[in-house]
């Protein structure tokens, strides 16, 4: 580390980052898979299952709606994975 009047230069971490990123990858890959089985039988069950891949109010308002929960493990997921790293903000 160094640092001067105006500016202070840290490490970054390149690989560590891009191991952090493929293991995310990885992780929303299965949570992905795990969504699109649950909706399949969910459609195979009947009724109210059958309409949660397409009417997400239905969904949400389910105690046993677990595409609901699924997604919601996507979305915080994909905050993490999204989320800029400092060297976004150079300029």
């Amino acid at each position: 580390m160094s640092s001067g009047h105006d500016i202070a230069i840290f490490r970054r971490f390149d690989e560590l980052n891009m191991l952090n990123l493929l293991s995310l990858q990885s992780e929303i890959s299965s949570l992905r898979d795990k969504f699109w089985i649950q909706c399949k039988a969910d459609e195979k069950s009947g009724a109210p299952f059958n309409k949660f891949s397409t009417n997400f109010e239905a969904q949400r308002g389910s105690d046993n709606a677990k595409q609901n929960e699924l997604l919601l493990e996507i979305r915080n997921k994909m905050k993490e994975y999204s989320k800029p790293s400092v060297k976004d903000f150079r300029r």
